[in-house]
């Protein structure tokens, strides 16, 4: 029986090393799970549908903004399409979050649900 080696690249390891050190194990874990999906011989479409699997970049930030606000996803969508904004305490905790000033991710004033400045 002959052995088989897999070339797992320097980026694929320093990716997952650079993600395990930022502590996000959701992201470290899909990392090491696409190393070791290189590691199966996969045809094209294969490898298609296996990337169809993950989460697009959108919808994580949209779970990482719900779960720092404690609020439900639908919400946070609701927020990025306008139709309402988040409360002056949330915006000030989404800026900290992003390392961008409130008034760049909110530059128009906070109008309320009821359309009330």
């Amino acid at each position: 029986m002959q052995a088989e080696f897999c070339y797992i690249s320097k980026k694929h390891l320093f990716d997952a090393a650079k993600l395990q050190r930022s502590f996000d194990i959701t992201k470290f874990i899909m990392t090491i799970i696409n190393i070791v999906t290189h590691f199966f011989i996969m045809n094209f479409r294969e490898y298609y549908q296996s990337l169809k699997n993950q989460p697009s970049p959108a919808a994580e930030f949209v779970a990482k903004i719900a779960e720092l606000c404690k609020r439900k996803e639908i919400t946070v969508r609701k927020w990025l399409a306008g139709e309402t904004v988040p409360d002056a305490k949330l915006q000030e905790k989404i800026s900290l979050h992003l390392d961008i000033p409130v008034k760049e991710l909110f530059p128009q004033p906070m109008i309320n649900n009821k359309g009330k400045k």
